[in-house]
């Protein structure tokens, strides 16, 4: 019973190293409801927690992903998804 992970040890690195894998889906998973005008609380929480450690590129998209969702903007905050997820899709 295993469930797919590969037991790494939290505690052996102090810094955690970026994966874009995790924050492009959880980006993928904020744009239907800025898509209606709305928010989804958890997605954009757990957006920004996957995002620790990103580069600064990826931050300041976040940072203006949240400065337009603050603004209740959501047609800003869509199209800052597009480019973040954009981006997302060019890290390794």
């Amino acid at each position: 019973g295993g469930d797919g992970s590969n037991g790494t040890v939290a505690a052996a690195k102090a810094v955690p190293v970026f994966d874009p894998a995790p924050a492009r889906a959880r980006a993928a998973a904020l744009r239907p409801a800025l898509g209606r005008g709305a928010l989804d609380d958890a997605a954009l929480n757990a957006l920004i927690s996957s995002l620790a450690g990103a580069p600064a590129a990826l931050g300041n998209q976040l940072a203006a992903l949240q400065g337009a969702i603050d603004d209740f903007d959501f047609p800003l905050a869509a199209s800052t998804l597009e480019a973040l997820l954009d981006s997302l899709s060019k890290e390794n």
